[in-house]
């Protein structure tokens, strides 16, 4: 997972139940989690269990429906035009759409599916039944490994409904934890929260620890990706719990990982070493050395924080060890491209490049667009901080082509961002305006609501440069009612701080202190002191220059009045 910002997780899911489906890439899918959707789908079609072609039973249907001897009936096609039991057709179309899962024709699977389900719809004994809903689930997980999310979403909500009818709470619970990874892969992360606590609900009805371990798990992945810190951990540590009760090593493994990354992330140094090492100890004792460079990657960057370099170089040179050992191409790119940042951190510009090119040539060999996009991303950082302004948007511009590629808006509004802020410091503010325009526009595709508030704070303060009030104004509201979408307090301390500060620089000093007034309202219950101070001294200043202003005031009515006299 990536600690920047939570965006990247790359953990083993339970689909709790097997099922299929087919698509086309009709739907442009919004911001998908590529890699959390390979490890879904690697997970999917291991668990399923798949069936080879029954011959038996295409011999016997191929007996029954004509002549034809068994070897002759060379196709799908020929034989279930032929057949004429229901039961037959029925068993034919869930085998063969087993088969093409198994082979990865999604489209082939959908057609056998559709048919197998529309035979069961017309059968009023079978509307409401065990296979009915079995054949929704099928028909949504091959739309889901054909990216057609919204379509497997529906046939997931279908299978709640059917399930529900039934009683049946494992089936409910399964269907919202699906419609939870659905969620997750398109990084709708308030959605995906709500799946996975109403599967959790369902599935404590029946007590199945091993689904129970995987939807605490996720509830606790997507609860990073919204900022809930402290939730996340309550939900990793369940998911310990459970998978403890099923002796789950794999899962309890990786689950210590995220667990660790929390903890980084709320700089609690300790408990982010502990949690790393036992990763590290139940990965070896599952022989899941595939995921021990991730830990070690992670310490890495936990020491890179804290600017111990060297401890920070050797974790790094640990993961690349094993993650070449494994064969695991992606996360040594990975690795690569942090030795690039460290190194460059460190004023060492020929090191940085060389393991920046490193990266590069993997992620070109492997074909990783997100990989490149990052690593472009970068080195354009690398030559904005060198103040090489030039270079810094030409990179920006070949990471914004392969994060189309990737189809990844959320990463391309925060480059149209970089772009929008190089040209708003060099004055050029049309050319910014556009670039924040687009970030909006990737923005609201992903209903990222923290950037879009940043982004819209952004085009306030070019507005306020044109002397355009309005615009200023109306975009900075646009950003208060942003952060109040995340309900996270240090964001909306940040919306109402910088409308603030917008009207203390239009001299309206009586609104400004409303609006300071505000942010301290809100910085009091993140209980950050020096939050709090901060704010108290913006409103102390603006009290002072209140009373100066009406100091002010006052002269001029008695001028004024001096004036009137002498008249």
């Amino acid at each position: 997972m990536n600690l920047s910002d939570y965006n990247q997780s790359k953990n083993h899911v339970s689909s709790n139940t097997s099922t299929n489906i087919n698509i086309n890439n009709k739907e442009r899918s919004k911001d998908i989690d590529i890699d959390f959707f390979e490890q879904l789908k690697e997970q999917l079609t291991q668990d399923t269990n798949f069936k080879e072609i029954d011959n038996d039973l295409l011999t016997n249907i191929a007996e029954q429906v004509s002549d034809l001897a068994p070897k002759e009936a060379d196709t799908e096609e020929q034989v279930i035009s032929k057949t004429k039991n229901p039961d037959d057709e029925l068993r034919l179309n869930r085998l063969l759409g087993d088969n093409a899962i198994k082979d990865g024709a999604y489209e082939r699977a959908i057609a056998h599916y559709s048919y197998a389900l529309e035979l069961v719809s017309n059968n009023k004994t079978r509307q409401l039944s065990l296979l009915h809903l079995d054949l929704h689930n099928d028909l949504a997980l091959s739309y889901l490994l054909d990216k057609q999310f919204d379509k497997a979403l529906s046939n997931y909500q279908d299978c709640l409904v059917k399930a529900e009818l039934l009683g049946l709470e494992d089936y409910i619970g399964d269907a919202y934890h699906k419609q939870g990874n659905i969620y997750q892969i398109q990084r709708k992360f308030n959605k995906a929260e709500i799946a996975y606590q109403k599967a959790i609900k369902a599935l404590l009805q029946y007590q199945l620890h091993f689904e129970l371990g995987a939807s605490y798990h996720q509830l606790g992945i997507v609860q990073g990706h919204l900022g809930k810190l402290d939730d996340a951990i309550i939900q990793f540590k369940n998911s310990i719990k459970w998978n403890t009760q099923t002796d789950n090593i794999y899962e309890i493994g990786r689950t210590h990982h995220e667990l660790a990354i929390v903890y980084q992330l709320q700089k609690k140094w300790e408990q982010a070493i502990q949690h790393y090492k036992s990763a590290i100890e139940w990965n070896k004792k599952s022989n899941n050395h595939f995921d021990l460079c991730k830990t070690y990657h992670q310490i890495g960057m936990l020491n890179h924080w804290q600017q111990n370099w060297d401890e920070a170089y050797q974790y790094y040179q640990k993961a690349i060890e094993w993650a070449k050992q494994e064969g695991n191409e992606q996360d040594l790119a990975g690795t690569y491209h942090q030795l690039a940042i460290l190194l460059n951190a460190q004023n060492n510009w020929e090191g940085s490049m060389k393991y920046y090119l490193k990266a590069i040539d993997l992620n070109i060999k492997n074909a990783s667009y997100e990989g490149l996009a990052q690593n472009y991303e970068s080195v354009g950082i690398a030559f904005y901080n060198r103040k090489e302004y030039t270079m810094a948007i030409d990179y920006y511009d070949k990471a914004s082509r392969y994060y189309e590629k990737a189809m990844l808006p959320d990463h391309l509004g925060i480059i149209h961002q970089k772009l929008g802020a190089i040209y708003a410091d060099h004055s050029k503010n049309d050319v910014a305006i556009e670039h924040f325009s687009k970030a909006l526009i990737y923005f609201k595709e992903t209903e990222n609501a923290y950037e879009m508030g940043l982004t819209r704070k952004m085009l306030s303060k070019i507005y306020l440069k044109y002397k355009d009030r309005n615009k200023a104004i109306s975009y900075s509201q646009q950003a208060i009612l942003d952060f109040h979408e995340t309900k996270q307090h240090e964001f909306i301390v940040e919306g109402y701080r910088h409308h603030a500060r917008l009207f203390e620089e239009l001299k309206e000093w009586k609104t400004a202190l409303t609006h300071y007034q505000q942010a301290l309202g809100f910085a009091q219950q993140t209980k950050n002191q020096f939050l709090i101070d901060s704010l108290e001294d913006s409103i102390t200043h603006i009290e002072e220059e209140m009373a100066i202003s009406e100091i002010h005031q006052q002269k001029k009515k008695t001028f004024f009045k001096f004036l009137g006299w002498m008249m």
